[in-house]
């Protein structure tokens, strides 16, 4: 996001010879893009704390991601990451799209939360697919974000792991406490150079959205036997529940 910033800070950098003073800079820069355009792109509060990426090698870590729960559901927070680590091909900054070697989420904690209407992660990939078709609408944010997640990517390998869910549905008195299955994708938009960052987020939403009705099944495939694990208060109202639990996760 706001690749055009980054471009000029490196070219002036290297101009006038204060390159690591200037490189600097660069990462408030970046903590700003997310903090500003994140919360246009998914319609909830987005919350980058910090960004340590060198771009004189491309490697770095971004730390304290929150992604917050859409309108109409409980949790506060859909995602919350404490590092990504991350390695760009620096040489591509100038390019038409940026390649990524790497993005390395380690131990998310994601809360899955589903009503009566829909859940929450699906809620989240509709809310972007709207925003980066918002620029009809004559709202600069909106347009903003549409922009930023149209930056052109490609990303040679991402990874998700030793992540931990809590899911939350209807009924159950309290959350259900799942592992998130490692997510390895690889050569995401290598094949036409037409991924956009916003493709990306969807991308990775849609995968979590899938383990998680994954580890919802691991024990047995009986929607039962997790929550009589989990220790559910639910006398008397077992078999509704449990169908209920079944139609969610498409059992």
């Amino acid at each position: 996001m706001k690749k055009f910033l980054i471009v000029l800070i490196v070219i002036v950098a290297l101009i006038i010879g204060g390159g690591v003073a200037l490189l600097s800079s660069v990462n408030p820069l970046l903590v700003k893009a997310v903090n500003t355009y994140g919360p246009e792109l998914t319609q909830t509060a987005v919350h980058l704390d910090k960004a340590d990426i060198s771009f004189l090698d491309g490697k770095g870590t971004l730390q304290g991601l929150t992604i917050g729960n859409p309108a109409g559901f409980k949790g506060q927070n859909a995602f919350t990451l404490d590092t990504i680590y991350a390695e760009l091909d620096t040489g591509t900054l100038t390019d038409d799209v940026v390649v990524i070697r790497q993005i390395d989420m380690v131990a998310p904690r994601i809360t899955y939360e589903r009503t009566l209407k829909g859940d929450n992660i699906q809620t989240l990939i509709r809310n972007i697919k709207a925003s980066t078709q918002s620029g009809k609408t004559g709202e600069s944010g909106q347009q903003q974000a549409a922009k930023a997640g149209s930056t052109r990517i490609v990303i040679s390998e991402l990874i998700i792991r030793d992540g931990s869910i809590s899911v939350i549905l209807p009924g159950i008195d309290k959350p259900i406490d799942l592992a998130l299955p490692e997510i390895r994708l690889k050569n995401i938009g290598d094949d036409n150079n037409q991924t956009t960052i916003a493709d990306v987020a969807v991308l990775v939403l849609q995968h979590v959205s899938n383990a998680v009705l994954r580890s919802a099944t691991l024990k047995d495939g009986n929607p039962e036997t997790i929550l009589r694990d989990a220790g559910s208060s639910i006398s008397g109202k077992l078999n509704n529940v449990t169908q209920q639990f079944g139609n969610i996760f498409g059992k």
